[in-house]
This record gives structure tokens, C-alpha cells and sequence, in this order.
């Protein structure tokens, strides 16, 4: 029982390096990156060794378990310390009128915007707005009013 303890910390400490490795990699820091990496390997050899001695069903589903805390838990904790960042949602209405609908909607959110008149592919006048979110509360804000109603995509700021 002490050694499917073992395996079960090891592949938790293996898949958490594992998605700090990622997370990392995608922020483009590649040294603490390439380390969490290289640490990840020691624990995923030493969970190995000891899962390849314990074949039981109850040693798949501790790795198994250990897979899911070791993603999840970290994910977690990192997105809780980051800091907020300025996202800007660029979206097109589908009419010059549901973009005046819109728009109304936003001034009521308080939330910062520009808009300006633009064309579709059809030269129809409609409505573009940019909103900036500074938080992650108010990115659910806009993401709940803008719904799949209308064509947007969004962004993060990378001089905020």
C-alpha cells in the first residue's frame, strides 16, 4: 500500500509539473519551462517503476486520479495568482439597428468601448465595437450579453 502511496504522490507531482511545463511554454518562459519539464521526467519515471510493479485495478485508478489532481490543481492555482489582464473584444453586429441595441446595452454595463461605423461582405452599414475588459468579471459581463448573436473575437492587450 506504501508503494501505490508513492506512485499516486509521484504521477500528482509528474502531471502538475506537466501543466506548469505548459502553461509556461505558451507565456514563453522557456527555461522555467524546459526545468519543470525535466523535473516531470524523475517523477514520471519513479511512478513507472512502481505502476509497472503494481498492476492492480486499484493502481490504474489511483493514476487515474493522480492524472486529474496533478492537471486540475495547478491550472487552478496559477490562473487564481495571475493578475488581470485587458482584454478587448472586437465584435460586428449583424445590422447597423442591433448594433445601436447593443451598444445601448454596453453603455448600460458601464463598460469602457469604441465603436465606429463599418460595411459587411454584403455592404450593408453596420455597427463595429471594441469593449475593454479589465477584469475577469467584466469579461463574463460582455460574454453573457454578446452570446453566439453576433461574429466577435477577443484579445489580450499586450502593452496594458
Amino acid at each position: 500500500m506504501t508503494a501505490m502511496f508513492i506512485t499516486f504522490l509521484c504521477k500528482i507531482a509528474d502531471n502538475a509539473l506537466a501543466t506548469l511545463k505548459t502553461m509556461y511554454l505558451h507565456k514563453g518562459k522557456y527555461l522555467a519551462s524546459s526545468m519543470f519539464n525535466a523535473a516531470g521526467t524523475f517523477f514520471y519515471m519513479t511512478a513507472i517503476v512502481n505502476a509497472i510493479k503494481d498492476n492492480s485495478i486499484a493502481s490504474i485508478i489511483a493514476m487515474c486520479v493522480a492524472t486529474f489532481l496533478g492537471s486540475y490543481i495547478p491550472a487552478k492555482i496559477v490562473d487564481s495568482r495571475e493578475e488581470d489582464k485587458l482584454f478587448i473584444y472586437d465584435i460586428t453586429t449583424n445590422s447597423f439597428d442591433e448594433g445601436l441595441k447593443l451598444l445601448d446595452e454596453i453603455k448600460d454595463l458601464n463598460l469602457a468601448f469604441k465603436s465606429s461605423t463599418i460595411y459587411n461582405k454584403n455592404k450593408e452599414k453596420t455597427i463595429g465595437i471594441k469593449v475593454f475588459c479589465s477584469t475577469k468579471h467584466e469579461s463574463m459581463i460582455i460574454k453573457d450579453v454578446i452570446k453566439n448573436d453576433y461574429k466577435y473575437y477577443a484579445y489580450v492587450a499586450k502593452d496594458y
